[in-house]
């Protein structure tokens, strides 16, 4: 029979040996705890992000190609034949008759020294502003600038030079005092062109020249001739005809 002490060793064996086995069993059931829960994860939803959208830029438009320079088309050099004009028949005019005296100097007019008596034409010596006995007052007027009219073209009713005579000439004094008074030179020259009538007036004046120009003597001289008498021309039968006479005043003061 065993004694009480071998008992109690038994006994605490016995102990120790459940003790032993159950501190093995909850180290296995330790080790083993984890693994479960690591055998079943959580499901996880996955969701993907994309970025914002950012409007495309249009692509900037292509240059386009520079087309190279065509070369000019070369132009064919035709040989014209030069063209033929057609040549009109010589047509006959008849020529006009000249209204100047044959080669022969204008007919001039000057008034003697003392300016009283006036055996032609036109200005008594020292001009109208002074006031010199018998002088006439010529009107201010607009100076003349230079000849103004060409002359009178011949007309079938005057006389050529040619066939004449005599040519027609002033018939004596009666136009002094028409010195210009806005003239500020002391002497002028104009001729002038006069169609005189078979009865000795002058039915036309016309300007051909004037020295100096813008002081009124051509304005002057056409004022005197207009109202002077002529002698009129002959033809050559000696009758009074329409002729043309080329006059040249002279002012001097």
């Amino acid at each position: 029979m065993m004694s009480q002490r071998d008992g109690n060793v038994v006994t605490r064996w016995v102990a120790g040996s459940f003790i032993a086995l159950g501190a093995h069993a909850a180290l296995v059931l330790g080790f083993q705890a984890p693994e479960r829960v690591h055998a079943a994860p959580l499901p996880v939803t996955e969701v993907e992000l994309s970025p914002p959208s950012v409007p495309e830029r249009p692509a900037p438009p292509r240059p386009e190609p520079a087309t190279p320079p065509t070369a000019p088309e070369s132009v064919s050099h035709v040989a014209t034949s030069p063209k033929v004009v057609a040549r009109a028949q010589n047509v006959l005019v008849a020529k006009p008759d000249p209204i100047a005296p044959p080669a022969n100097e204008p007919v001039d007019f000057v008034t003697d020294p003392n300016g009283h008596g006036f055996t032609g034409s036109v200005v008594a010596r020292g001009g109208t502003g002074r006031g010199e006995p018998g002088a006439q007052a010529l009107a201010r007027g607009p100076a003349s600038s230079g000849p103004t009219l060409p002359p009178p073209r011949p007309k079938s009713d005057i006389t050529p030079p040619a066939d004449l005579s005599r040519r027609p000439s002033m018939a004596g004094g009666g136009c002094g005092g028409y010195y210009p008074r806005q003239a500020d030179a002391d002497s002028a020259t104009v001729t002038a062109i006069v169609v005189v009538g078979p009865r000795g007036s002058a039915e036309r004046v016309s300007l051909a020249g004037e020295s100096p120009t813008g002081q009124g003597f051509g304005a002057a001289a056409r004022a005197c001739l207009r109202q002077s008498r002529f002698n009129p021309g002959l033809n050559k039968a000696g009758r009074a005809v329409k002729a043309v006479a080329t006059v040249r005043v002279r002012f001097t003061r």
